[in-house]
């Protein structure tokens, strides 16, 4: 994310006995709803006693914060239950974010400040309180029925919230090794449009964003993970010490529409390739044309992963409603520890070749992002077209790898080139690209 960029995700739990209703009067001093929207989420319109449900805002402008509040009505007592925050763009002399709650116009209870590394990211949750709850920290009255379970049984979607700690960006790398031989060979290869990235490519520009990061709050980006299939994927979040939740999670890759690649081979001619649950290769451009008859005939999209998790991908059919992710004898476990791993309002950025694109005897893959939004229950960011890696060269040498930009040509990328990845769908990005850019919100499968 962006140094400039400011946003709170704030969670609202009502265990007041009664209603919560939001009234139209509400302040933003600074900032906008997530998105630009001119109306609140609504879901936070009504709140039911027991219930609790999430919103977020960010930043308006270029290097500024977010700031507002908002009102609600406490069922038919008369009262009025306030909420406020604050996440200016400069916190001034070692000054931390700000946020109050109130009940008619007198302090009643604290808010949680969830967010212990990111605070430009800020996580936050408030308590409606009951009338004889205390006042302190995480006080709560009696439970109220499980809403979220209830909802599950009803056949709607649960939401599952992580519970409060640091946050950190996770950056994945999946491995495909480097196997050209010499920068020589690679840049020969450019010349024929038939080079691809590998690992290398990869790893450089995830150390150059980790480190940008580091730069700017440190401790908050570990080192790159570089992910061999399923197993390494699972093996990234099962690795982080307990009550670490990621806010963001990066995954440097390949894809076709319907398959995102965790590991793979770049040959020494370029061909791209990696493996589904039937061992039949995923093929990359410009190898996907030439063989599509042969891979019609041996790839099954709608089998499951392999239960030893030697997975190489991820594919659509077996992240469906009731494939192996969301089948309590299979993935289902793992895909809660996943969950379990992230902040709320965390967000899955898919940086690959084609991870939006719709392909001829493909799945759509704005469904394929959807389903790893749904899997995860993480706001999902893919792209309609190619991220284009555009190393700078002389003669037959590389002399940086670190350059992608986004367009449907190599000629239009190059106009949206920068250093990194991330800049692709960062906050200018979104509004100068959008019609590059997919944003899939979750609707996670119980």
């Amino acid at each position: 994310m962006e140094y400039w960029y400011r946003r709170v995700t704030a969670t609202i739990r009502n265990d007041s006995g009664h209603p919560l209703t939001l009234m139209p009067v509400g302040d933003f001093d600074g900032g906008r709803w997530l998105g630009g929207g001119s109306e609140p989420p609504p879901k936070i319109k009504t709140i039911a006693s027991g219930g609790e449900q999430q919103f977020v805002v960010e930043s308006a402008r270029h290097s500024t914060g977010c700031e507002g509040r908002l009102r609600f009505k406490v069922g038919d007592t008369g009262k009025v239950w306030e909420i406020y925050w604050n996440n200016p763009f400069i916190n001034a002399c070692g000054e931390t974010n700000d946020y109050e709650q109130t009940l008619d116009g007198k302090r009643r209870g604290v808010p949680v400040d969830q967010d212990d590394v990111d605070d430009d990211l800020a996580v936050v949750k408030y308590t409606c309180l009951s009338e004889g709850a205390s006042d302190k920290p995480g006080a709560t009255a009696p439970r109220a029925p499980d809403t979220q379970n209830a909802a599950a049984e009803a056949g709607k979607p649960a939401h599952v919230s992580a519970p409060a700690g640091p946050t950190i960006v996770l950056t994945l790398v999946a491995s495909f090794p480097y196997m050209y031989g010499s920068d020589a060979n690679e840049v020969a290869l450019m010349a024929k449009d038939s080079w691809s990235p590998t690992l290398k490519d990869f790893e450089e520009i995830a150390i150059f964003e980790t480190d940008l990061l580091n730069k700017q709050r440190p401790g908050s980006a570990p080192k790159p993970k570089v992910i061999v299939g399923l197993r390494g994927f699972l093996e990234a979040f099962s690795s982080l010490n307990a009550g670490v939740r990621c806010s963001r999670v990066n995954l440097i890759t390949h894809s076709t529409s319907s398959s995102v690649a965790l590991s793979g081979t770049v040959e020494s001619s370029g061909r791209t390739t990696w493996m589904d649950f039937n061992e039949s290769p995923q093929l990359s451009v410009p190898d996907r044309a030439v063989e599509a008859a042969k891979r019609v005939e041996t790839i099954d999209n709608s089998a499951a992963l392999k239960d030893d998790h030697g997975q190489g991908c991820f594919l659509s059919g077996a992240m469906t409603r009731n494939a192996w992710f969301h089948d309590p004898t299979k993935g289902r476990s793992d895909r809660d520890a996943i969950r379990s791993k992230m902040a709320p309002g965390a967000e899955f950025h898919v940086y690959s070749c084609d991870a939006a694109t719709k392909e001829k005897g493909s799945l759509l893959a704005p469904a394929m992002l959807q389903l790893i939004a749904n899997a995860f229950n993480v706001r999902t960011f893919g792209f309609t077209t190619p991220i284009f890696y555009l190393p700078k060269k002389s003669g037959p040498r590389i002399l940086d790898r670190n350059i992608t930009g986004l367009g449907k040509t190599e000629e239009e990328a190059l106009t949206n080139a920068k250093p990194g990845i991330f800049h692709n769908d960062d906050s200018a990005s979104q509004k100068a690209l959008a019609s590059f850019i997919v944003i899939k919100e979750p609707n996670p499968v119980p």
